[in-house]
């Protein structure tokens, strides 16, 4: 939610903004970077979260959900945002969570207490300077001595192109008064001026390259983002200037593998090693290279000393998962090379013998995390001598953070719970089958995932996974509902694939 002018807050009130679940706030997701550079972050399992401008919760409703244990306040100045809350909490039974209607402004640090995480999203760049002063202050009163704060916001250069299209939407609309109306005059009004442009021009692919943008996104989204009073984006290097003046510093980026430079050329990596070897100015370059847009940075006080890279003698006190399976069905543990794919269709092959184990082993026990030094503890007894050498250890905590980095495994600061066997009567997630319930095409899971969920009978499957029924039952129940779809033809079979499909992607509770 943002804060911007009463006339704006009594809009959040009529035109609610948009709720999502973001998983790159989770918990685990801020403890585990967070590690890695060297800050020893609480565990999820029993932690502090705060989230400023939480809107109707959804967000910090999934993660209370996922980590039972954990202590969770969301604050919002929409009093509609937080009663539509309240009423989740209510019917899912979350009991960790308490949804405030408040001001930032008028937050008392003493009152609040001290976090380990701190979250906002959506919010920076759209409040003015007392909002955006206030929101820091709580940073810097609230945040854990080892804590880890989140903020996202709109980047520059590449918000400028953004600013652009905005402005002339607003331009077209500014007589219009209904706020939906006038995204809907808006989006026309830029349309035409897009078909009006010099045709295959410069001008006119970067404007239509933006509407395409903005077409893809709801009508409510569309106001709150670009038809806002404010909407400031920041360079990288403005917004460590603006975090320092309270005594807080850059971590990294939410995105782990936004570290590998993966979206920068070959040539403008070759730039970056020439003009920076400073890790922060290195980012901005990277910013200038890529036109970044939008930002999602974690930030810990200055005490904390964050170092400047990820340190791979970190991994071993870390847990992991992955999604990554291998066809080979002898699973050769020498140097031959293995082919290990996920579901996405992305694979890596891997000829170290230590890193294949480790890889069979967390496939094998998806969708639990599996604690790193175990695994490597277990290997030392399987795999011969001959195979290991006295920098194996070494060697596979780089390749793991690599792998990491690269976004073919997951690393995370605990275990969470979750239900890795099927039951007599399976159960999935009570938050998943409320976002099913409410329309949404996306579930979260209980590892701090989203899935989409784009075919009608696999949601109706997930809305029958209550405790109450067995396999057979929901078959029958689900068939019954299907009519004459050709779903129906293996219905038990298909039925039992599914379920196992979901508790592989952490879908279903104990």
């Amino acid at each position: 939610m943002r804060q911007n002018s009463e006339k704006d807050d009594f809009i959040y009130d009529s035109v609610p903004y948009p709720s999502f679940v973001f998983p790159q706030t989770h918990p685990d997701r801020l403890a585990t970077l967070g590690r890695l550079f060297g800050i020893e972050t609480s565990s999820p399992a029993n932690c502090r979260m705060l989230e400023l401008g939480c809107g109707d919760g959804s967000n910090i409703i999934s993660h209370a959900y996922s980590i039972g244990n954990g202590l969770f306040l969301g604050i919002d100045l929409s009093s509609v945002e937080i009663s539509t809350g309240n009423s989740i909490i209510s019917k899912i039974g979350v009991t960790n969570l308490e949804l405030r209607h408040a001001d930032v402004t008028t937050l008392d640090p003493r009152e609040l207490g001290k976090f380990d995480f701190i979250v906002a999203h959506g919010l920076f760049s759209w409040v003015p300077d007392p909002v955006r002063i206030a929101i820091l202050s709580i940073y810097r009163d609230c945040l854990a001595t080892d804590g880890i704060g989140y903020i996202s916001y709109n980047a520059l250069p590449g918000c400028r192109i953004r600013q652009i299209t905005s402005e002339m939407m607003k331009y077209h609309a500014r007589s219009i008064p209904d706020p939906l109306e006038k995204v809907k005059a808006g989006k026309d009004g830029l349309t035409s001026i897009v078909n009006a442009s010099e045709t295959d021009s410069l001008y006119q692919a970067m404007l239509g390259l933006e509407l395409e943008q903005i077409s893809e996104r709801t009508p409510s989204n569309i106001f709150h983002d670009d038809f806002s009073s404010v909407n400031q984006p920041f360079y990288f290097h403005e917004f460590c200037t603006e975090i320092e003046k309270f005594d807080l510093s850059f971590v990294c980026e939410a995105d782990p593998t936004d570290l590998l430079d993966l979206k920068v050329s070959p040539k403008g990596r070759e730039l970056l090693d020439e003009l920076a070897t400073d890790p922060l100015e290195r980012s901005q370059y990277r910013d200038f290279i890529t036109g970044r847009r939008f930002r999602s940075s974690l930030i810990c006080h200055n005490a904390a000393v964050p170092s400047s890279e990820p340190n791979p003698n970190k991994v071993p006190n870390l847990w992991i998962s992955t999604r990554l399976r291998s066809a080979d069905e002898n699973r050769p543990l020498d140097t031959s090379p293995v082919r290990f794919e996920a579901p996405s269709e992305s694979s890596i092959t891997i000829n170290h013998p230590l890193t294949k184990y480790l890889l069979y082993s967390v496939g094998d026990a998806a969708p639990r995390f599996l604690s790193v030094s175990d695994v490597l503890d277990s290997a030392k007894n399987v795999l011969l001598n001959s195979l290991l050498t006295e920098n194996d250890l070494e060697h596979v905590n780089h390749f793991v953070l690599q792998l990491y980095l690269a976004g073919h495994i997951k690393l995370h600061s605990y275990e969470a719970n979750v239900q890795a066997a099927l039951t007599d009567r399976p159960t999935a997630s009570r938050f998943a089958r409320h976002q099913i319930e409410s329309g949404s095409k996306s579930v979260s899971t209980m590892t701090g995932t989203n899935l989409e969920i784009e075919i009608p009978a696999i949601a109706q499957l997930l809305l029958l996974l209550d405790g109450t029924r067995t396999l057979s039952e929901i078959a029958v129940e689900l068939k019954a509902g299907l009519g004459e779809d050709e779903f129906v033809s293996n219905i038990d079979e298909l039925v039992s694939q599914n379920v196992q499909t979901m508790a592989l992607a952490g879908l279903l509770v104990n």
